[in-house]
């Protein structure tokens, strides 16, 4: 037998009949019903008889009308958005505080909304249950960079990582050789450059105090990671702390424009993009100066002799771009020469502009919450800490306070730049929201950490938080500084590591001091979240507080 069914809040012609083998029970009504109706989540679907809720499967077999379809007790419905003006769209809606603008459109539509700027149509959520199914990879959702996507401005079809659509050969190639890459050994051994360079820092931080100077924070933290970075991955000195006043690297210069520009082209639509003057033509001209920047690095790096098998790879090899040369998988395959040099720049320049921004905030944090500085202090004494202490990932697993600080300040101070992920089909949501085939989704991640519904008093920065059951048991879509899913930040646990290493060695030598009074102000035009306006001063440390007293 068949039943005819229909959604709910749907044109009345879009009915289909479904076949109902005998067998079949409620659970797999559901399932044959939401795939017919592309619904993504099954278990969200009720049934109306005669305007009533029906869950008697007998009795919807004998219903003789159409049948109704609920997602979440609700009708299926476009999301709402703001009607904005002719032409422009909403770009006045929600630029130039794109936050408190999101803030407030949420607020007004709910759990998702839609913005359109000139033609290019945006859907937003802070919603977890909507995020895990963006995130998924699945028949309904993929990375893919199309003309509405955040990053079109700057996708790159070879670079394998970030800025290539998953479904793709490259993106698959690429993953397979990054991901060890980034394994615990790997980080273990990487860790020695962060506090190598971290300690590079020291003379310039004790002759910015010796000439009582304040500094601007997020360019020091800019030199600090990209530092890193460079001798990592493409074997570069960029010279950044030579001096206490070492310019930023032109390279490093020139990325840092890079993601300005595309911030600006892309908030006004996909036409703009392609404008043969202005900003979008310095947009191209600067992707191309990056590659060719990038590339003279990579020409000269250090490379080892001899094929490396993967798993060994990360370990023996001098820096990522040998890995990248030398790495050889089970079947003797080596990522393709095309992508190489892409796959670099692509990580060179994440690499580095999130982190920089993630140390930014976490030096905002030390300087700005109660007693937090001093705590991190105290446990790093508590644990043993001197200047010749190993940095080792015992050690850093030992810091619980710093841990809980640094999750606090990714949820607080959220640095992502709007991970974006592309309908596959059309589909229906939770809550029985209609999307299109293409509709870019963006998950907010400042909003989703900041969502009442998950969090509560969500704008008090509270590291304890993280210890309560609330806080445990939330959903795994409601913290995601990382993003989630298989494209997910491969370097997520190598980050969580360095900004560790990096905080743990500067708050043991320095006090950080708040220079000024001013509001911080994030940059509304650059690809990641950062304090443009945060200045700091250090203050040499010449004691340290006593071991914690504990009761015997």
């Amino acid at each position: 037998m068949s039943c005819v069914f229909f959604l709910v809040g749907d044109l009345p012609s879009k009915q289909v009949s479904i076949s109902l083998p005998p067998s079949i029970n409620f659970r797999s009504l559901k399932q044959a019903v939401s795939e017919k109706f592309s619904i993504i989540d099954p278990s969200a679907l009720s049934f109306l008889t005669g305007g009533t809720v029906c869950d008697n499967l007998a009795s919807l077999k004998q219903f003789p009308k159409p049948i109704g379809v609920l997602v979440n007790g609700r009708a299926v419905s476009d999301p709402p958005g703001p009607r904005g003006l002719p032409f422009i769209g909403s770009h006045c809606e929600v630029y130039p505080d794109h936050i408190g603008n999101h803030e407030r459109l949420f607020q007004i539509y709910g759990p998702i909304f839609k913005t359109t700027i000139m033609g290019r149509t945006v859907y937003h959520t802070n919603e977890p249950e909507i995020v895990a199914h963006v995130f998924k990879e699945t028949a309904f959702f993929t990375k893919e960079i199309n003309e509405a996507h955040p990053l079109y401005g700057v996708k790159s079809p070879h670079a394998g990582v970030f800025l290539t659509d998953t479904h793709t050969d490259v993106w698959k190639e690429a993953h397979k050789f990054m991901v060890p890459a980034f394994g615990p050994r790997a980080i273990d051994k990487y860790s020695t450059v962060v506090v190598a360079t971290a300690r590079k820092t020291f003379p310039v931080f004790d002759k910015l105090e010796e000439e009582n100077l304040a500094w601007n924070v997020y360019d020091y933290m800019l030199k600090l990671a990209s530092q890193i970075v460079g001798e990592l991955f493409i074997d570069a000195d960029f010279g950044h702390f030579e001096k206490f006043d070492s310019p930023i690297h032109d390279t490093v210069a020139a990325i840092f424009r890079l993601l300005g520009l595309n911030k600006k082209v892309t908030s006004w639509g996909d036409w703009y993009t392609w404008l043969p003057f202005g900003d979008p033509k310095r947009l191209r001209d600067t992707w191309h100066d990056v590659g060719s920047r990038v590339g003279k690095h990579i020409a000269v790096a250090s490379i080892g002799e001899g094929d490396i098998p993967l798993q060994e790879a990360a370990l023996k090899a001098k820096n990522l771009t040998d890995y990248f040369i030398r790495a050889t998988d089970n079947k003797g395959n080596k990522m393709s020469a095309e992508s190489r040099r892409p796959a670099l720049i692509v990580a060179v320049t994440a690499g580095f502009v999130t982190t920089s921004a993630l140390l930014s905030w976490l030096l905002f944090g030390l300087v700005t919450y109660d007693g937090c500085q001093s705590i991190i202090l105290q446990e790093l004494v508590d644990n043993g800490m001197t200047e010749e202490t190993e940095m080792t990932g015992e050690f850093i697993g030992k810091l619980s306070f710093l841990d809980k600080f640094v999750k606090e300040t990714q949820r607080h101070h959220t640095t992502s730049f709007q991970p974006a992920r592309t309908a596959r089909t059309d589909l229906i949501l939770p809550n029985g929201f209609r999307l299109p085939k293409g509709a870019v989704v963006i998950p907010e991640v400042h909003h989703l950490h900041h969502n009442s519904q998950i969090w509560e008093n969500p704008t008090r920065f509270d590291p304890e938080r993280w210890d309560t059951e609330q806080v445990k048991s939330r959903h795994r879509a409601s913290y995601i500084p990382f993003a989630m899913g298989p494209r997910m930040c491969i370097a997520m646990n190598f980050v969580t590591r360095e900004v560790k290493i990096l905080l743990a060695q500067l708050v043991y030598r320095y006090e950080f001091i708040r220079h000024g009074t001013n509001t911080i102000e994030y940059d509304p035009m650059f690809q990641t979240i950062r304090p443009r306006n945060l200045y700091m001063r250090t203050r040499k440390r010449v004691s340290w507080p006593s071991l914690t007293k504990t009761d015997s």
